[in-house]
């Protein structure tokens, strides 16, 4: 990857760590294309992530910005009681 592109790439996860920080959900959602995935895998072991979603365990697994628009509205709507209150 080129200096500049790390770069960018630094830009981009900064920025979404700070909306989500910021609870600015639209700026957010505005950063995921429609058939983004969202994918967070778990642990196999202490060194090893998974590297399936479809036939492995993971913490998070979206598949388009709708699932991601979907999770803000529960967020905000109080419907998600894993999610109150907010980390």
């Amino acid at each position: 990857m080129s200096p500049e592109r790390k770069l960018l790439a630094c830009e981009l996860v900064a920025r979404e760590a700070q909306y989500l920080d910021e609870r600015q959900w639209d700026r957010w959602l505005a950063l995921y294309i429609d058939d983004a995935i969202f994918w967070a895998p778990m642990w196999r072991d202490e060194t090893t992530l998974t590297n399936d979603p479809m036939t492995e365990l993971s913490f998070m697994y979206l598949n388009g910005r709708a699932y991601l628009e979907e999770r803000v509205y529960r967020i905000t709507s109080g419907r998600s009681i894993a999610s109150l209150p907010l980390p």
